[in-house]
């Protein structure tokens, strides 16, 4: 918002950019799939509106710079939301607000935390020449109980897109 306000069309399409390309397409995405594949028939509904309703925000954030584009794309996901459309086009419809009371810092952290841990695991596949597709152990050492507690709630996400077959926590003198 206070991009468009100082007409730094450009910071704002950046901050789209990003978040769009960078945390809802690689992240989300990813992070969607064990739950799509192997979850329970209500977590992959939820999954499934979760995204489609991010997808029509996101239209709904970009159409002031990306107008036809959006437009086009927007008339096809709005069926499958349960957003509320005033109108039959993107350009009638309220643009996004911001609510504080929606953020969940404790979440945000969590899942800066596993993404991390996901990048090194990736990082030392790279630099070791392991393949992707390998299963491999997992090793941590000198964890903290909210590390315990991160890994026992995101076990499921951290090896499937880590392609872990365990995660061992060690001891101290292990």
């Amino acid at each position: 918002h206070e991009a468009f306000a100082t007409f730094r069309f450009d910071l704002a399409s950046q901050a789209l950019y990003e978040f769009t390309w960078n945390q809802f397409c690689d992240w989300y995405l990813e992070l969607t799939k064990p739950v799509l594949f192997k979850g329970s028939d209500a977590q992959q509904r939820g999954t499934r509106k979760t995204l489609v309703d991010t997808l029509e925000t996101l239209l709904r954030l970009m159409h002031p710079l990306m107008p036809f584009i959006t437009e086009t794309i927007w008339q096809r996901v709005v069926p499958l939301t349960t957003f509320n459309a005033q109108g039959d086009s993107i350009m009638t419809q309220a643009y996004p607000q911001y609510n504080a009371s929606l953020v969940d810092q404790k979440t945000i952290d969590d899942l800066e935390w596993v993404k991390q841990f996901i990048i090194a695991i990736r990082n030392i596949r790279g630099e070791m020449d392991i393949a992707p597709s390998k299963p491999l152990p997992g090793f941590l050492k000198n964890t903290s109980e909210q590390d315990k507690r991160r890994v026992a709630e995101n076990t499921n996400f951290i090896s499937a897109l880590a392609k872990l077959e365990s995660i061992d926590l060690l001891a101290q003198n292990e």
